[in-house]
């Protein structure tokens, strides 16, 4: 599948064998670079190669995931020309321009998803427990963590998460203090 981004066409792939992706990345004309080089058990392998329009040159991001069962995210701010990438329990943003890793966050718990708040240029990294809210640059706002997440909703300036053994939590957007805590007194069997 292709992606249109900012002067690029992004193509994702997934491989069986680190050695499949390493080949892969090694035709990118315009160089690589991998993401999770330090994963304790390497066992998913995926590119994100982009393509320029015009000459069609490569550059070539890897990312090697410990095979959790989650696969990793990716958020493409075109306007600032970067990729956001979340796998394992990490995010990088990447300046697809520059080649360059710009920033890395290391989250409590395996990342599943991002949520870009356009309105507000934020984007909410949600990991196992919890929530971590970025800016753009990379700033943390705030972070949030509790249980294990199972849904999250964003209403009305709040972010309302609900928790596999908690009680759900909503939070301000923008500041992150909790605006209601449903009861969550220990519950005996």
């Amino acid at each position: 599948m292709w992606v249109n981004f900012h002067l690029y066409t992004a193509s994702i792939d997934a491989w069986q064998e680190e050695r499949d992706m390493m080949a892969h990345l090694d035709t990118c004309e315009l160089g690589r670079m991998i993401l999770g080089e330090t994963a304790e058990q390497k066992r998913q392998f995926y590119t994100c190669t982009f393509s320029e329009l015009r000459p069609n040159r490569r550059f070539g991001v890897g990312i090697c995931c410990e095979g959790h069962g989650l696969k990793p995210g990716l958020f493409l701010h075109p306007e600032q020309g970067q990729c956001h990438f979340g796998f394992n329990s990490q995010i990088a943003a990447v300046d697809i321009q520059k080649q360059r890793i710009i920033w890395e966050r290391y989250l409590d718990s395996l990342f599943y998803a991002f949520l870009y708040v356009a309105s507000e240029h934020i984007l909410l990294c949600v990991h196992e427990i919890g929530v971590i809210t970025l800016s753009l640059e990379g700033n943390t706002l705030w972070s949030y963590s509790r249980d294990v997440v199972t849904d999250v909703q964003i209403n009305k300036g709040c972010v309302r998460l609900e928790f596999m053994d908690a009680m759900p939590t909503s939070l301000e957007l923008l500041s992150g203090k909790v605006v209601q805590q449903a009861d969550d007194r220990e519950r005996t069997a």
